[in-house]
């Protein structure tokens, strides 16, 4: 067990989010095949399409001076240049004001093929901003580890680890599309070697802790506090999944 989040004074002055219907082509994909509608998508094409609440912890449980949540060269950058060790970000996250229940979150990860991911890069479900409580799919890029974790956020916060599997083959200059989903209690994590690619490796588990909460990305070096954070997206989206009998076809 492990800190995660900071305070959730963050979210008492956090406005109500927007929604831009934005038509992209690969949304059909990332929602299975147009089953599910998405309820919220970001490009980062420029500029921010979704107004995202963000925030840093440091090894100390603040924020950090120096965290960053920035839209790019089109693609979203969570970073802090500061290490832990120095004051740093140990942890960072963004999420978009919409509640979901039985929901698919899904982001294009390291969309540059670069090689300074940081130690765990990954999404978040269900969060919850009255105690940061929720779930979260990361992929370890340090060295090249390739270690897919699903866990449960509880209250403090601490991280419970519910499943994890190796990705084979994985280097740390890799761009994947990550995706956690859950339909009731059942969580489910996949990584694809892109958006609408082959399957690299699932995870799954039971957990009905959580029912709904928010949905967004995180970034979190804590077990490796002298590696400065840093983790890019490109394409960050969730959608609701409907219940059986209801999709549109």
């Amino acid at each position: 067990r492990s800190t995660l989040f900071p305070s959730t004074t963050l979210f008492r002055s956090a406005m109500r989010f927007y929604i831009r219907q934005i038509v992209v082509p690969v949304v059909a994909i990332l929602i299975a095949s147009g089953s599910a509608q998405a309820e919220w998508v970001d490009t980062f094409d420029g500029r921010f399409d979704q107004t995202w609440i963000a925030d840093s912890l440091t090894g100390l449980g603040g924020s950090s001076a120096t965290f960053t949540f920035t839209s790019v060269n089109n693609m979203l950058q969570v970073q802090d240049l500061t290490v832990a060790t120095a004051g740093g970000a140990a942890s960072g996250f963004g999420v978009v004001n919409e509640s979901f229940s039985n929901v698919r979150v899904g982001a294009v990860v390291n969309p540059a093929g670069e090689s300074s991911m940081n130690r765990e890069v990954g999404v978040l479900a269900r969060l919850n901003p009255g105690d940061l409580t929720g779930y979260a799919l990361t992929v370890d890029y340090l060295g090249d580890a390739g270690v897919m974790s699903l866990s449960r956020i509880d209250a403090g916060p601490t991280i419970v680890g519910l499943a994890s599997a190796t990705l084979p083959g994985f280097l740390s200059t890799d761009s994947i599309f990550i995706e956690l989903e859950g339909w009731d209690a059942l969580l489910t994590g996949r990584v694809y070697t892109e958006i609408g690619g082959s399957l690299l490796g699932s995870v799954d588990a039971i957990d009905s802790t959580y029912g709904n909460g928010l949905s967004g990305v995180v970034v979190n070096s804590q077990d490796n506090p002298g590696v400065a954070l840093r983790g890019t997206y490109d394409l960050v989206a969730a959608s609701t999944i409907p219940e059986p009998g209801s999709l549109v076809m």
